[in-house]
């Protein structure tokens, strides 16, 4: 089982990716930052970057629900958009469901939810040709993504 909210993102590609702030927040619905790891701007061939939400946070799911969500780009090619969000819904008493994760391919898709089970890995390719991987660790309050980004 995991801690908490988390997405690690490890880029072993030929590509530096820039941060797509149309598919990045931490917009909680009542309004505050939760975000103890912000991941950087960028992403670096060979380098890694992670977001995870404030274990303290989670205490507060039954007030509604969290979704933290990154996505990227290549610069060098337009239409290059992708990204993973981690939705939590509202639990009460820990009764409720349990935290998925949902994809968005290309940037002319809407946010998906790529498997029924939160503990299955997905895999799907980008607009540039790179393979995205997302190996998951599910509980019932908890989901950690790990994201690797390879060549084809």
């Amino acid at each position: 089982m995991s801690d908490g909210i988390s997405m690690t993102f490890m880029n072993y590609s030929q590509t530096n990716w820039d941060q797509s702030a149309s598919l990045t927040n931490d917009d909680e619905d009542w309004g505050i930052s939760s975000l103890s790891t912000y991941p950087s701007s960028t992403l670096d061939q060979g380098a890694s970057t992670s977001m995870s939400v404030d274990e303290n946070i989670m205490g507060d799911v039954d007030k509604g629900q969290i979704t933290i969500s990154c996505g990227w780009y290549d610069t060098s090619v337009s239409d290059s958009h992708w990204g993973v969000k981690i939705y939590v819904p509202v639990q009460v008493f820990d009764i409720g469901s349990r935290p998925y994760y949902l994809v968005v391919e290309t940037e002319t898709e809407d946010w998906t939810q790529p498997v029924d089970d939160p503990s299955k890995p997905y895999s799907f390719t980008t607009p540039t040709g790179k393979k995205v991987n997302i190996t998951p660790v599910s509980g019932h309050t908890s989901l950690s993504l790990t994201i690797s980004i390879t060549d084809p």
